[in-house]
């Protein structure tokens, strides 16, 4: 109190010089006393706010974590579904197209069994009545195109008959594919080709001939033939030594004489 503003100068000095060391020393410990107290609760609130921020970091960390956990199950979840999805499509696939290529080779056998029928019957009215066997032509060539319009969508490799994927004709002129090789004048391989095709499914080219109401020329049938074995217009072209180009307008016009699309053609010939 003595060294406030308003007693200071009714003391004497000397007691207030006596008195200082004092007065500085209990102002210093007070001050330091207070000043460690502040630092005390500075270091408190420190601590607090650091645990509150491990708090909501550990808490940011596990939703995070979580939501990663959620999405990944999802995916793998998603994935599988599609994989089941996927294998149930095959299966089905498979099992649709094993039984549409049985209904085409039933549907085929039979066709053969008409076609055979209206080429005796053919036969035996050359000359007395040809209006009859006109029908009867025109009827088979009306139940191809129907048959074709139907396969027109189906896997055209699986109407092929495997005797004659399996055959020694068809294993030749693979090897001469793949040597680049053509087939000279002379060769009799396209004789022998006709000719297992002719074993393998009777009546092939009269059906060829109804099909094009007989219009097809050597060149186009040779044509065919090959293409009844499934080779594709570049195979063709080496072994028939042409340009692929004029084996495709071949191939467009066999499908024009016979009144087909060009993507229907190959059904057409790979059934007959």
């Amino acid at each position: 109190m003595i060294f406030s503003d308003e007693l200071s100068d009714y003391v004497p000095k000397d007691t207030l010089l006596k008195l200082m060391p004092e007065y500085k020393q209990t102002i210093e410990d007070y001050l330091d006393t207070h000043e460690a107290e502040h630092a005390l609760i500075q270091n408190a609130r420190y601590n607090y706010s650091t645990h509150v921020r491990a708090k909501e970091k550990a808490e940011t960390d596990y939703q995070s974590l979580r939501t990663t956990v959620i999405i990944i199950l999802g995916t793998i979840a998603a994935l599988v579904f599609l994989a089941v999805i996927w294998v149930l499509w095959r299966k089905y696939r498979k099992t649709k197209n094993d039984s549409e290529v049985m209904e085409a080779m039933v549907f085929v056998e039979k066709l053969r069994g008409e076609t055979d029928h209206a080429e005796t019957v053919a036969d035996e009215q050359a000359g007395q009545n040809q209006d009859e066997v006109s029908e009867d032509t025109k009827d088979v060539r009306r139940k191809i195109h129907s048959h074709i319009n139907a396969l027109k969508d189906r896997n055209v490799r699986s109407l092929i008959d495997s005797r004659i994927l399996e055959s020694q004709e068809y294993k030749e002129l693979k090897a001469r594919i793949d040597a680049n090789e053509c087939i000279g004048t002379s060769d009799d391989i396209l004789k022998r080709l006709s000719e297992l095709i002719e074993t393998v499914t009777p009546g092939f080219d009269y059906r060829l001939d109804i099909l094009t109401e007989w219009t097809i020329s050597d060149r186009e049938r040779n044509v065919a033939l090959l293409m009844k074995c499934g080779f594709s217009n570049s195979q063709i072209a080496t072994m028939l030594a042409k340009s692929k180009s004029t084996i495709s307008s071949q191939r467009k016009a066999i499908a024009k004489k016979a009144g087909l699309t060009v993507n229907g053609i190959n059904a057409a010939i790979a059934s007959l």
